[in-house]
């Protein structure tokens, strides 16, 4: 690295580099967002640390409102930061568009300007970071020659300026050109960093155009100068080194604990906005991380009152445990959830919250359907009384037996549908199963006295009801004066839809004793006139023909 003697130090903020001289002009090796963060973050935490004034130009794949999360959590002093203009984080394309499309070797004397404004302002120097990823291919000759201009141009001034390039979009020849406009390289090869003198070193000079030099260097740190008054600087930190990395280690081992532990975590910063999210978290939500972390939290709360109260609590010092609050999903669906909060305080500062999620929104559903269903119940156990009661008005008989027996066959008609109901979560019942539970008996065995036909159609419990006492009057007056009296009588029942959508339900004997017309209408006969006609507004016709009795009930249904 060539520098001017004499040289000030200042805080390095790369892991395993303590210092690092003003007038650096450093490039940056990285191949995925992770990468990236474990670089810039500690590097501009230094700067803000060193009374240096911060410009942080991001782009993908970490754009700039993640990057401004990020540096929340590691940097208390962020925002009073932002608001004094000791730090600007922007993307590329707000950057180049506030200064004027600047391209090329432009952009030097600007940086150059924004070091005087810094040193005018009482910061100690200027620290800059540039992720390239989105350069194109016909940006890169004249992107090179800028590299080369602003590292003469960095010579004895209060600038620290470090070059973020992805490896994912380099070849080995460009690897090569971006060293050689760098006098000084940082790669990152899964947790271990290096830094590598990109001349005076003939070996590394021979295969700096080849990825595979920078992986197979172990030098930790080394810092060397090309010309005659520039200043040799080699720094030994093994063993800082082997302790930074066992820290690393257990950092990203609880790191990854958090992030993929089953429990859903964020924290929120003073100001409501999120600065980091778990992954349980965001898949709760159905968000992708740059669609929550770094907006504000009320977003996603669908009683903005509730979270207001809670971030007020958390401010003046409670710690919360199961606060009911509901969420907004993605898809526009709400979740009930129980927010168990504390805020990390730094003396009077508040840093971000602690908060832990947990969903409960399968609890609340299974409340509200138990509620549900004791209203049901107690609605339906009214409508059975209320149907026991008439039929229990409607029957008449000579005696007291008859008259138990009467009853007796009723109710268990109601008895048997409420068993198909409880079959099918109280839906209703089928018509097919009521029709056949009731000539269950003449069915046995082979016999074929009774013939059922028809489509299946499932019956709500209240026209279930009615259907099943019809049914079985009609299945009690064939069995004493119908075809089910005779061995060789036939019943015959079926269904369809009439073309209104209207039940048709038809009820022919065949085979019985010679039929007449009754001079008076017996209790079956009324009863199911009386509740076909009444509740279910429907019909009922009947034909008393001399080979057996035929019955035509309709009916509207769901």
């Amino acid at each position: 690295m060539t520098l001017a003697q004499h040289s000030p130090l200042t805080r390095g903020g790369l892991p395993g580099i303590e210092h690092i001289p003003f007038g650096t002009h450093a490039c940056h090796f990285y191949r995925d967002r992770d990468q990236l963060v474990a670089a810039l973050v500690p590097f501009f935490v230094a700067g803000l640390r060193a009374n240096e004034c911060c410009l942080w130009v991001a782009a993908p794949p970490l754009p700039a409102r993640e990057a401004t999360a990020l540096l929340r959590v590691a940097h208390a002093g962020v925002d009073d930061a932002i608001r004094a203009g000791a730090l600007r984080i922007l993307d590329f394309d707000e950057w180049y568009g506030k200064s004027g499309q600047l391209k090329g070797l432009d952009v030097v004397p600007f940086w150059l300007e924004e070091e005087e404004r810094a040193l005018a302002e009482g910061y100690d120097g200027l620290r800059i970071n540039g992720n390239t990823s989105f350069l194109k291919p016909d940006d890169w000759p004249t992107f090179m020659q800028y590299e080369q201009a602003l590292t003469e141009r960095l010579q004895g001034r209060r600038i620290v300026a470090l070059c973020s390039y992805s490896l994912e979009q380099c070849n080995d020849q460009q690897v090569g050109e971006i060293m050689d406009a760098h006098p000084c390289t940082f790669k990152h090869p899964d947790v271990n960093w290096h830094v590598i003198a990109a001349s005076g070193d003939q070996e590394i000079t021979r295969r700096k155009s080849s990825e595979r030099a920078l992986t197979e260097t172990q030098a930790h740190c080394v810092f060397s100068s090309t010309r005659p008054d520039g200043l040799d600087m080699f720094f030994d930190i093994s063993e800082p080194k082997r302790a930074e990395e066992t820290s690393r280690r257990v950092e990203r081992e609880f790191r990854d604990f958090v992030e993929n532990a089953s429990v859903a975590m964020h924290w929120v910063g003073p100001d409501g906005i999120i600065l980091w999210a778990n992954r349980a978290e965001l898949d709760m939500l159905g968000f992708a991380a740059e669609e929550y972390i770094g907006h504000h939290i009320a977003e996603f709360h669908a009683d903005k009152a509730a979270i207001q109260a809670i971030l007020q609590r958390l401010t003046n010092r409670e710690t919360l445990r199961n606060c009911e609050v509901t969420l907004r999903c993605k898809d526009g669906t709400v979740r009930h959830a129980l927010i168990s909060s504390n805020v990390l305080w730094d003396g009077d500062k508040f840093i971000h919250t602690r908060c832990i999620t947990r969903d409960i929104t399968e609890r609340v559903q299974s409340q509200a359907q138990i509620t549900i269903l004791g209203r049901e119940a107690e609605h339906r156990a009214k409508n059975v009384l209320a149907t026991v009661q008439a039929a229990i008005e409607l029957t008449q008989a000579d005696t007291a037996e008859g008259f138990k027996r009467a009853i007796k066959g009723r109710v268990r008609a109601l008895a048997n549908a409420h068993n198909l109901f409880v079959q099918s979560s109280w839906t209703g019942a089928e018509l097919r199963d009521l029709v056949a539970q009731e000539l269950s008996p003449y069915c046995r065995d082979g016999e074929t006295r009774a013939r059922i036909e028809g489509a299946n159609v499932l019956l709500e419990p209240t026209t279930a009801q009615t259907i099943a006492v019809c049914v079985h009057e009609l299945t009690t007056n064939a069995a004493k004066y119908g075809a089910l009296s005779l061995p060789e009588g036939r019943v015959h029942i079926e269904w369809s839809r009439a073309a209104d959508g209207r039940l048709v339900v038809r009820w022919t004997e065949t085979n019985g004793p010679p039929v007449k017309q009754p001079t008076r209408r017996g209790f079956g006969m009324r009863a199911i006139e009386t509740i076909i006609r009444g509740p279910l507004n429907g019909d009922v016709r009947f034909d008393w023909r001399a080979e057996g009795l035929a019955c035509e009930i309709e009916l509207m249904t769901s």
